[in-house]
């Protein structure tokens, strides 16, 4: 730990603190080892200490780490994603038929900044809501840069209520102007500018950087370096002084002797420009080139883009070439977790446990019941009930109470990251990192009035990496990557399109299916038996009959068919099963209920090619 981390996590004065934190600083650490001081050195009450992060995935790593440094003492601090909070103080329970979309989570949250700030009242008792209305003395804000106004607002009220309170507040926000990629959402670093005005804070940099090479350090601050009136221009990202005189490439300086880890500027013909598959095979045949070096899987490493449609042919070279990657779904072909097969069949069981168990014991009830099949749904439970024990630690929940918080566990993860080579847009790999990272060119506008956002998010993709990085670059020039000179090495890809990688794939969203085909048939009907026996890359084919789409299985069996309004976007020369839903017949519009045969039953969600 350096010596600005140690001064932060023992602060005994209770300092307000705004941390300015490059990537791959070791901020969660920071967080992590601040909440363990404060409950170990300090002994301050767990539930004193709340840490908001800004999704569930920073969430976990916190609470994770949290347990494995003070085990059982964490149990009761507060690491919640601002959603969840705002769901804790009023109360809030999604039913199982309600829509969470962006505008109800708003809403939630809205509600909450209202309360806080004495414009609304809840009714009713509540004992955690009213625990949490008492205040926190510790708050500790992760990804600072990232909070809207109503975020902002959530921050300053739960500070607020400690005004006339014994005892002193002191906040922790950690952030990166450097990286703010979500001016969509109207995020703005105004409010990191603020914090030190409105809470009178110190600021500390952390700037040393624990997870890329220096050639990948030195080519990330040659490319951050040209936006003006930044907050730490005058505190560039370095190397940590335990690998200062490591080469410049890391391991890779020896162990590759032709690239040396230098940061690799790949570029491509521009008449690729439209369909990518010379990119494709450039980004691809590197990646297997380094692979070959270390003698390393395909997990760890990430091709990221601006938009998903440039990933397209990599995901069809990883067909052609059976490698294992996931895809990081885009908000049209995101499917629900708390509707899925496997999730439903896991509440399922759980609402046969009559007596009240704490979560580690129902985690082993689940675990030894037949339900959990799939290694990726045991793995996501076994996370969640770790989580869970974090938070609530060994008290005794009932089975409506364990259910009621998987619930909102889930639906704060966008969906289940699978093994393999990871496909994404950079907005979807903020928070992570990759051991080999390829930057893909395409859809990055040099635009004047946007050209400093962009230069942000091309940042945050560059600063993924930890010991490889290359960057796809048209012939005719990327805005970013043609900028980088000192230490990166030039290479022109040659090659021939590859038909093959003109593949497509579509999934189809709820919206293009039918969802309540099957349950319009009586329970004893063969379509529920034919969907009971399909599981995930089962084949189907798609029988076009009266201007929809039926889906049959190998056997020919029915078993779904599509919406109306569901327009193929490619041939669906082969088509399978991508997932299977749950439907409750309380789901449907009311004046539609009456068509339904079923109580429950199963959607087929399929994916096809072409």
């Amino acid at each position: 730990m350096s010596a600005t981390q140690k001064l932060i996590v023992a602060d005994d004065d209770d300092i307000n603190h705004l941390v300015l934190a490059g990537p791959g600083s070791g901020k969660t650490r920071v967080i992590v080892h601040r909440i363990a001081y404060l409950l170990r050195v300090r002994r301050v009450p767990a539930t004193s200490i709340v840490a908001l992060t800004f999704n569930r995935h920073a969430a976990n790593e916190v609470r994770k780490r949290l347990l494995a440094l003070v085990g059982a003492d964490a149990y009761g601090v507060s690491v919640l994603t601002y959603h969840s909070m705002a769901m804790r103080l009023t109360g809030t329970r999604f039913e199982r038929g309600d829509t969470v979309d962006e505008r109800a989570l708003k809403r939630v949250l809205s509600d909450a900044v209202e309360l806080l700030e004495g414009k609304r009242n809840v009714e009713g008792e509540d004992n955690l809501r009213e625990q949490l209305l008492r205040g926190y003395r510790y708050i500790l804000v992760d990804e600072y840069q990232d909070i809207d106004d109503l975020q902002y607002r959530l921050v300053s009220a739960l500070a607020g209520r400690h005004a006339e309170e014994d005892g002193r507040l002191c906040i922790m926000a950690v952030g990166d102007d450097d990286q703010n990629i979500y001016a969509w959402r109207d995020t703005n670093n105004r409010y990191i500018e603020r914090f030190r005005e409105d809470y009178e804070a110190s600021t500390s940099f952390l700037v040393d950087n624990y997870r890329s090479s220096l050639r990948i350090i030195e080519a990330a601050n040659q490319l951050i370096g040209q936006n003006s009136a930044r907050l730490k221009e005058a505190n560039p990202i370095r190397i940590d002084r335990a690998r200062q005189e490591l080469p410049a490439g890391g391991l890779w300086e020896e162990q590759d002797e032709q690239r040396k880890g230098r940061v690799l500027r790949l570029l491509i013909d521009p008449s690729d420009r439209e369909r990518g598959n010379l990119q494709a095979q450039a980004a691809m045949l590197e990646l297997e080139r380094l692979l070959v070096l270390e003698q390393g899987s395909w997990n760890g490493c990430a091709v990221l883009a601006r938009t998903h449609r440039y990933l397209w042919p990599i995901q069809a070279w990883c067909e052609q070439h059976d490698i294992p990657y996931f895809l990081a779904a885009d908000k049209e072909t995101a499917l629900p977790i708390t509707r899925q097969r496997s999730f439903v069949a896991a509440i399922d069981s759980l609402r046969e446990i009559e007596s009240a168990l704490c979560a580690a014991d129902a985690w082993l009830r689940l675990s030894g019941s037949n339900q959990l099949v799939e290694a990726e749904w045991k793995s996501f439970f076994q996370t969640a009930f770790e989580q869970m024990r974090g938070e609530l630690g060994d008290c005794q929940l009932g089975s409506g109470a364990l259910i009621d918080w998987l619930y909102d566990y889930a639906r704060e993860l966008r969906q289940q990251p699978k093994e393999g080579l990871y496909l994404g847009t950079v907005h979807s790999a903020k928070g992570l990192e990759f051991r080999h990272v390829v930057l893909l060119d395409g859809g990055w506008s040099a635009q004047v009035d946007t050209l400093a956002d962009e230069r942000r998010l091309y940042y945050v993709g560059m600063t993924r990496a930890e010991q490889t990085l290359a960057l796809c670059e048209f012939a005719d020039g990327n805005p970013f990557s043609r900028s980088l000179m000192k230490g990166v090495q030039q290479h022109a890809f040659q090659g021939q399109p590859l038909p093959e990688l003109e593949l497509r794939f579509q999934q189809l969203t709820l919206k293009e299916i039918d969802i309540s085909f099957a349950g319009r048939q009586l329970p004893h009907a063969r379509i529920h038996k034919a969907i009971e026996a399909l599981r995930e890359g089962d084949p189907l084919t798609l029988k076009e009959e009266a201007g929809r789409y039926q889906l049959l299985d190998r056997q020919g069996n029915v078993v779904g068919r599509t919406a109306k309004s569901f327009q193929p976007q490619i041939g669906f020369a082969h088509c399978e099963v991508a997932v299977v839903i749950v439907r409750f017949a309380e789901d449907s519009e009311e004046q539609y209920r009456d068509l339904n045969k079923c109580e429950r039953w199963e959607v087929v969600v399929p994916r096809g090619r072409g």
